[in-house]
């Protein structure tokens, strides 16, 4: 089987009797699993019937809310969601740099993985989105062949292109322009992107308003879908969705469909301001979760949805050798031990370059990891590959 555009899926799944989709734009209804509406091109969404909603804790990161999910028979999850939720300078930032592969695509990425498993899909195709395609690259390797059409070869940025073709031997690249594939806004995406809201109200973080980027529309919607799901199951989400926009920027169609939600424009220099200041504390982060920051920065009391993550000098490729021995002997010596164990024991090295490196390690099956759930908290450990 195979997997792109304005297609149906059914097999694999439960009968689908505690939800349905239904096209945001024609309002069409669906009983089957449909990534784009036949009629009218439009994005179909779940809609559910369950009522209660139920936090499973036995199940892994944001599979905890599966009665909230689609119904899967094969979950895909590589330590996914239940992401840390910080203060940096008076703002709250649920900080997603803290998925595997460093973003909230991630959470899409487990959905779609785990919908395809579950299906026997043996091949999907997709255009080249940075950082979906990186993570969608991580999670079907080993599942499903992974073509990715590139449309501007010259914008393409080589490294992430090697790390991608590195993480996943099935994949194939391609020029083109793709017209029957998977997209990034579709409704396993959303449904992936919303478990962000469920943790913020989870966690219950003071704060009146959640501040997303909307260059896409898609990670604001879903996080508003989110806390209207929770508010019509009778859970307290008493937070109002801000979208921050680069001022000058259309609304997204995607978001005009939702009652409430705000918008924030912000000044570019406002955003490269908040890159520096940030930089200035040793944190990286892109623009997009920049302007996010900004705009929350702003507000009295906001949670902003970032990625951000700390400057660090790489471990150079002439230490790579001395310095993955050193990971070996302690991982043995401790029988398994977390990241931050094994840069306290080999400090001599940056913590990101630590991460990076057992990163690699794991790809290359040099070593393996495990991620054990404590409460709200996960923790990942590495050990030695049986």
């Amino acid at each position: 089987m195979r997997l792109g555009g304005s297609f149906t899926l059914s097999s694999g799944l439960p009968a689908m009797k505690d939800y349905y989709l239904q096209c945001i734009s024609c309002n069409s209804v669906f009983d089957e699993v449909v990534f784009r509406c036949p009629k009218c091109g439009g994005l179909p969404i779940f809609k559910y019937t369950t009522g209660k909603f139920i936090i499973d804790k036995s199940k892994p990161g944001m599979w905890r809310y599966s009665n909230y999910l689609p119904r899967i028979t094969n979950i895909v999850s590589r330590g996914e969601g239940l992401t840390p939720i910080n203060e940096v300078e008076g703002v709250f930032i649920k900080n997603e740099k803290f998925n595997p592969t460093g973003t909230y695509s991630d959470r899409a990425s487990s959905l779609i993985a785990s919908y395809l498993l579950t299906n026997r899909v043996s091949k999907v195709i997709t255009r080249f989105e940075e950082d979906f395609t990186y993570s969608l690259a991580y999670y079907l390797n080993g599942i499903s062949e992974f073509e990715v059409v590139v449309e501007d070869v010259i914008a393409l940025n080589t490294t992430e292109v090697s790390s991608i073709l590195e993480m996943n031997g099935k994949l194939v690249m391609r020029v083109g322009s793709p017209t029957n594939y998977l997209e990034y806004a579709n409704p396993l995406t959303v449904e992936g992107l919303k478990t962000i809201a469920f943790e913020i109200v989870e966690r219950g973080v003071r704060a009146d308003t959640i501040v997303v980027p909307a260059r896409s529309g898609v990670l604001a919607y879903a996080i508003y879908k989110g806390l209207v799901e929770l508010a019509e199951a009778g859970i307290d989400a008493p937070y109002e969705v801000v979208a921050a926009l680069v001022r000058g920027e259309a609304v997204p169609n995607l978001l005009k469909v939702c009652r409430g939600m705000k918008f924030d424009e912000v000044y570019e220099e406002e955003i490269l301001n908040a890159i520096i200041r940030l930089s200035k504390r040793g944190i990286r982060t892109k623009p997009l979760s920049a302007l996010a920051y900004a705009t929350a920065s702003n507000a009295s009391s906001a949670v902003a949805v970032v990625t951000m993550g700390f400057k660090a000098i790489p471990i150079h490729r002439s230490k790579n050798d001395s310095v993955r021995k050193e990971v070996c002997r302690i991982v043995r010596e401790a029988g398994r031990a977390t990241a931050y164990e094994i840069w306290r024991k080999a400090p001599i090295y940056t913590l990101r370059g630590i991460y990076k490196l057992l990163n690699s390690m794991e790809r290359r099956k040099e070593i393996c990891s495990e991620v054990v759930y404590r409460g709200n908290r996960k923790v990942r450990y590495y050990r030695m590959c049986e």
